[in-house]
């Protein structure tokens, strides 16, 4: 009996050790072919090969933050936003004519329990003319500071629903793969000081 129970311990370690490192194996997949994909979305925007609604400087170079943040913060300044006068906010009406329930499902999940920062490398992209800034710019005096969340991918990598945060409000959109380039799709919700 004393025997047993050992092996019945020892293969249930087995199966709980395979079991975390098939996870491990999963999630370190994903995170890999995310980072393709938001490597794909800038450099086409660069690349001209997509008219994607992002921002260049003077200078024709596109900046990014330190890192994409998560969803707490923009959740947080919907509801903030939604409290005061001098915002409005409009939201896309097609966005429920394109999206089917399992694509709500997944972003919603996805934005409320979303709680990590990635953070972004010079290396993944091949242009000169994306500048990575070497902290984050969080003051918000500072009309120039733009926080991006973690792009959402869905629909086997084929959909991708984006968010920027500005000192003077917000935007998100759907970008779509297309010939293999990210395009614009349509714009989802943005809130604009008045």
């Amino acid at each position: 009996m004393k025997y047993i129970l050992k092996i019945v311990f020892a293969y249930s370690l087995i199966i709980i050790s395979y079991n975390s490192f098939s996870q491990k194996i999963e999630k370190d997949t994903k995170e890999t072919n995310n980072i393709k994909e938001i490597k794909s979305i800038f450099n086409d925007f660069i690349n001209k090969k997509s008219n994607l609604p992002f921002f260049v400087n003077k200078d024709g170079n596109l900046i990014l933050p330190p890192y994409f943040t998560n969803y707490k913060g923009f959740l947080d300044s919907i509801k903030y936003i939604g409290k005061i006068d001098s915002f409005s906010m409009v939201k896309s009406k097609s966005y429920n004519l394109k999206l089917n329930k399992t694509d709500i499902n997944k972003l919603n999940n996805t934005i409320s329990n979303d709680t990590n920062r990635l953070y972004i490398q010079e290396r993944w992209f091949t242009t000169n003319k994306i500048k990575i800034l070497p902290h984050s710019i969080v003051n918000k005096k500072d009309k120039s500071f733009t926080k991006y969340m973690k792009p959402i991918f869905f629909r086997n990598n084929t959909r991708c629903f984006f968010a920027i945060y500005y000192s003077s409000g917000m935007e998100s959109f759907f970008l779509k793969k297309s010939n293999n380039h990210w395009i614009f799709d349509m714009y989802y919700l943005w809130v604009e000081e008045d």
